[in-house]
């Protein structure tokens, strides 16, 4: 059918190997995934290829080989196959996906959503997991391709990637992450503790440390870490009896949880590129949640534009965290519930070559 859309989905795969929904990629396929099914069920021209078993390699290459006039949506490093893996053989496959798509392109309407720029991702990060020589090429092949669209998760990536790599603007726009809005829910305070609480992965190279480090050893101060790949943290928290480590857990149960705190932590390092670059998921998970942030002044943060939270160097948070009180909190929460529908994933994945979805 001409013109219709092919989305190409790695959420099944993926939640098939993870179980949970635990960090802002994820948690944007999973939301790209849901909007596109929802728009199947009334539309007739809309196909999701599975990214599960055995030929859904040849599946992939038969569309970028004989599909014509279609829109063809794929995401980005999961882009059929993951584009960002170590090792020769996957440098091989995701060059030839790469090549393929190219080809595809010329034909078709290729449409890709860029959740993060690897290269300066697995620099910033320290992601030792990644092969930063390959990410740099695959990336600028990416990139330089004439037929491609582009849709960036924040707006400052987009601004780099345009800079970066000449790409013209009628073929990049911005779509931020989102988040699925909670009920607002009463039951929550028992006390009159203030609970700060930090949403997302944990691994080493995320300013966890600094974090812990500057939070007031307190009564009145409670902070919850929540998300996956924190087990190391159980040992810099010993006799902190006001910070609790609670691991990973399902995404609808952490977006409850959340609601049920004051405000929501952001230590990104303000000095690395990738953190003044990427919108951070946790900050529309928050709002969504309906309470307030306290955040390092990043770039795409600081461009926000609602009174709605706290923006301090990281040595200044100790301080900030002492300094405001429940009623400047619940004050924010105001604000937040007037605005947070502007944050939830139906609003912010809204494109205009995908209007129609």
């Amino acid at each position: 059918m001409e013109n219709s859309l092919v989305f190409v989905s790695p959420v099944g795969r993926i939640l098939k190997q993870r179980k949970i929904v635990g960090d802002g990629g994820i948690a944007r396929y999973n939301a790209w995934d849901k909007r596109i099914r929802t728009i199947r069920c009334r539309r007739g021209d809309t196909e999701i290829i599975e990214l599960t078993g055995r030929k859904r390699m040849l599946r992939l290459i038969k569309l970028f080989v004989l599909s014509k006039g279609k829109k063809i949506f794929l995401l980005y490093p999961h882009a059929g196959i993951r584009l960002d893996r170590k090792g020769f053989v996957y440098e091989v496959l995701s060059f030839t996906f790469i090549i393929l798509m190219r080809y595809c392109s010329c034909r078709n309407q290729v449409i890709l959503d860029i959740s993060d720029l690897k290269y300066e991702q697995s620099l910033d990060l320290e992601l030792d997991n990644l092969d930063s020589r390959a990410l740099k090429i695959l990336e600028k092949v990416l990139f330089l391709g004439r037929k491609f669209y582009f849709i960036f998760a924040s707006e400052s990536m987009c601004e780099f990637a345009s800079r970066k790599y000449g790409i013209p603007k009628n073929r990049i726009t911005t779509c931020i992450n989102g988040g699925d809005i909670v009920e607002e829910y009463n039951g929550c305070r028992t006390d009159n503790t203030i609970k700060y609480i930090y949403s997302g992965t944990l691994n080493r190279g995320r300013n966890i440390e600094n974090m812990i480090g500057n939070f007031p050893d307190k009564e009145g101060y409670e902070l919850i870490l929540l998300g996956n790949d924190g087990e190391w943290i159980d040992n810099i928290i010993k006799g902190r009896g006001n910070i609790k480590y609670l691991g990973a857990v399902p995404e609808q149960e952490a977006h409850r949880i959340v609601s049920c705190c004051d405000v929501g932590l952001i230590p990104y390092d303000e000095h690395r590129l990738y953190y003044n670059i990427a919108y951070p998921t946790k900050l529309s998970f928050y709002i969504t949640a309906g309470i307030s942030y306290l955040a390092t002044p990043t770039h795409e943060i600081e461009r926000l534009g609602y009174d709605i939270g706290y923006i301090r160097k990281m040595d200044e948070w100790k301080d900030t965290i002492m300094d405001i009180g429940i009623d400047e909190i619940n004050e924010k929460k105001k604000k937040i519930a007037q605005i947070k529908n502007e944050f939830s994933w139906d609003t912010t994945l809204s494109c205009r070559w995908l209007d129609e979805i």
